[in-house]
């Protein structure tokens, strides 16, 4: 039981950290040019227009926009959700298939990399495309 709660914490410290570092300066850049095209996709998938990519990600951002007026804080938030739980999820996959020390190491990796904190912060439907095996 110790040992459950001890990894348990683990997973909450990466977790949060991830949360830190994918929410820091979240609004400062302004719109890029990809964030304006997922933006126009969801809105047009909202309007009614089912021909777009990743339908799902998309249909999640339409809602998101709608019900906050479309800030840009609240759509990256939507990616910032899916990296941090994508945290989660590696480390009890990993855990799961391979060993807690594997499970570790990846929870690391997808807290801290550079990339994963990337998209995590961008609206787009790639940061929703990630997945641990990448």
């Amino acid at each position: 039981m110790q040992g459950c709660y001890h990894y348990s914490m683990i997973v909450i410290l990466f977790v949060l950290t991830g949360a830190v570092l994918r929410l820091w300066g979240l609004s400062e850049p302004s719109y890029w040019m990809d964030e304006g095209f997922s933006i126009a996709t969801a809105q047009a998938l909202w309007q009614g227009d089912w021909l777009v990519r990743s339908p799902l990600y998309h249909l999640l951002l339409a809602v998101v926009g709608w019900v906050t007026d479309w800030n840009i804080i609240t759509l990256r938030g939507l990616s910032v959700v899916i990296g941090v739980g994508f945290i989660a999820l590696g480390f009890y996959t990993s855990k799961y298939w391979f060993n807690k020390t594997v499970a570790i190491v990846l929870a690391g990796l997808l807290t801290s990399s550079t990339l994963e904190i990337a998209w995590s912060r961008q609206i787009r439907s790639a940061g929703a495309d990630q997945s641990p095996s990448r």
